[in-house]
């Protein structure tokens, strides 16, 4: 890696903690949000490890469909609250990473989904 690469990637100007502290602030919007959400979708698809695979496999299908109903209006929500540092909000959802980390999160929160993707497998 060039010297002046590292540079950059090392160098924390006006703007870094700011962007740190946004990253924070809607991190934990998200977690807020997506701990509600989750519960609410778990609750919505319960686990019977009787269903045939047919059936788990449409609940599934359902359930991630859901998840993605849940994905794009958490991040709508999110975006109601106003940045709390003098960084634009735009800044932080214009990354995709953000995405990433609530589908990890949704996926994680909900038990249900997980015991039919096992039981759909075996």
């Amino acid at each position: 890696m060039p010297s002046s690469q590292w540079t950059d990637l090392i160098k924390i100007d006006k703007k870094t903690p700011l962007l740190i502290l946004g990253m924070i602030q809607y991190s934990t919007i998200y977690i807020i949000l997506i701990f509600f959400v989750t519960s609410f979708i778990d609750s919505l698809f319960t686990y019977n490890e009787e269903k045939h695979h047919f059936n788990l496999l449409i609940e599934i299908v359902a359930q991630l469909l859901i998840n993605i109903l849940a994905i794009y209006y958490v991040r709508r929500i999110s975006k109601l609250f106003p940045p709390l540092f003098a960084i634009d909000s735009d800044v932080f959802f214009r990354n995709t990473q953000n995405v990433m980390f609530i589908t990890f999160i949704l996926a994680a929160l909900q038990p249900n989904l997980m015991n039919k993707i096992k039981g759909a497998r075996a």
